[in-house]
Formats: structure tokens, sequence, C-alpha cells
């Protein structure tokens, strides 16, 4: 079977697993319209490959992608079981993540599709939003809100997916803008993570917490304590999210906040390519040490154990 053939093929085998699996109870989200959405992207897909030639082999591997993404959306729906989640602070969470989630790329566009599933794990709180596809007409875009399976009793800690909702705002072109000017410039203004320099001098002062100090002698590689532009716009970022967190829940965003941090990291001294110590919080621009945890759950570096 060529790769053209198999490609055609797998299509027909997600529109079967999709009936099959929506046979079922799931109550996240509308499965009428998911299927509905998901059909007609499946109709364009086809039709756009059966013309193709298969010896294109730009064409093929950029569908391959389209087919392997579209098989990833219907897995996850296998995991979004009723009764599984707190559909109560789902519905909640639906009603302030979607306003965020809806880009007015066209007027046709409709409201986005929320699915929530399940995922192991104590960093498993999510808010995905589908990404642009290169070929695909989308309707009406699927977010997606993950929970850690075996945390779903714990309401509490669900708090902590205000932090996610910034990803997601972050995620939307019209609202960065805004967001890097109000936010997270005026968070740089002042203090030892304004530059990378100065957050550099900061991890590699002799005035650091001897947690800090104890780290850097753990890994000796003197690029471990050396940050770079990139790396210190995510750890901004991930202040801008936190805030995002607490507006929108308030002091049990913090509780759910320092209960799942310390629970990832009992140091709360650890650092990487996506968020900095927690320490930092207690040395940026005035900013209160629990608000600035700089972390982003679901992209935590290697290095944290």
């Amino acid at each position: 079977m060529r790769p053209k053939d198999f490609l055609l093929e797998e299509c027909r085998n997600v529109r079967r697993t999709l009936r099959d699996v929506l046979r079922h109870d799931y109550a996240a989200g509308s499965s009428r319209d998911f299927y509905n959405e998901f059909c007609e992207r499946l109709d364009f897909l086809q039709f756009l490959l059966a013309p193709v030639d298969p010896d294109d082999v730009s064409a093929l591997h950029t569908f391959a992608e389209e087919v392997s993404l579209l098989s990833t959306l219907v897995h996850h729906i296998e995991r979004s079981h009723a009764g599984e989640f707190p559909w109560s602070f789902t519905e909640y969470l639906q009603q302030t993540a979607t306003p965020l989630c809806k880009e007015d790329l066209a007027r046709t566009e409709g409201e986005p599709i929320l699915r929530v599933y399940a995922e192991g794990g104590l960093d498993s709180y999510q808010i995905n939003l589908e990404n642009d596809l290169s070929v695909l007409n989308i309707g009406r875009r699927i977010f997606t809100i993950v929970f850690p399976r075996t945390l779903k009793h714990h309401v509490l800690l669900h708090a902590i997916f205000g932090h996610e909702i910034g990803h997601a705002a972050w995620t939307i072109p019209k609202h960065r803008a805004e967001l890097r000017d109000k936010v997270i410039e005026p968070l740089r203004i002042a203090g030892p993570l304004n530059s990378t320099s100065q957050a550099t001098n900061w991890l590699r002062s002799s005035s650091a917490p001897a947690a800090i100090e104890e780290l850097r002698n753990q890994y000796g590689d003197p690029s471990y304590t050396e940050i770079v532009r990139n790396q210190l716009d995510s750890w901004f970022q991930e202040f801008m999210c936190d805030l995002f967190g607490l507006v929108s829940f308030g002091p049990s965003f913090l509780a759910a906040h320092q209960t799942l941090l310390l629970a990832l990291d009992p140091t709360g001294h650890r650092w990487g390519p996506y968020h900095l110590p927690i320490s930092a919080g207690r040395r940026c621009s005035g900013t209160p040490a629990n608000i600035c945890g700089g972390t982003n759950l679901h992209q935590r570096s290697p290095t944290v154990i």
C-alpha cells in the first residue's frame, strides 16, 4: 500500500472510530457539534487528498500530519466519559475560557467546541487551544480541558486552571499584544529579572539562597545558569498566567498553586527553559511571592525531578 492509499484508508479509519466512540455516553460538550465539525474536516481532507500525485512527498507529508491530528483528537474523546469530572466546575471554566478562545478569523466562525478528558500525572492540568491547521477549513475551533484523573475529587486544586486560561489567552494574536504591553512589560521594568544578564547574575550571585547554590553545584555546567532571551520571555509569560489565576479564582488559586508546585518540586528552587525558581517571586519587581511561582505545569523542564 503506497503512502497516499494508506492516508485515504486512515481517513476512513478515523471516521469509523469517531462513530464508534460517540455511541457511548460522553457529556463533555456537544457530541453532535463535535461530530459534525469533524465530518466536515474529514470530507474536506479527503477531497484535497484524492487528486494529489502519489509521488508528491511534500504534500503527502502535510496530509499525514493532518490525519494524525484528527486521529489524536478522536482518541481524546475516549477519555471524556460522563461522570469522570466535576461538571459544574467545567461549565464555569467553559464560560470563562470560551470568549478568549474565539478569534473571529471569519464572519462564519462559530463558538469553539469544548472537550474535557482525563490524563495521568500531577502536571496534567491543561487548556489546549487547537492550532491553525495548514489545509483544513476550520468552522469551529476545538479546545480541550485536561484534568488529572486521580484528582477529580480535589475540586479546590482545579483553581490552577486560572493559570491555564492565561496560556489560552496568549495563543490568541488579538490578545497577545495587549497582554505584552499592559502586563508583561510592566513586570519587566525593575528587579533582578528585567534582562537576561541580570537574571543570569541573580542565579550566579554569591548571595543566592543555599538551595540555588546547591543546584549550581549539582549541575556544574555554566550554561545551566545562563539565561537566554526565549527562556526569560517564557518566565514572564508564566508570571502573567499566575496573575490570570489570581484574578480568575482569587485566594483559592494561591492555595492550589502552592500545593501543586511544591508537590512537583519540594525544594521550590529548580528552574528550566519554561519556568523559574519559585523563590524568584520574592525578588520579582515587587510582585508578591506567592503569585510569582512562574510555572507552566504541562511544560516542565526535564531538570525538574
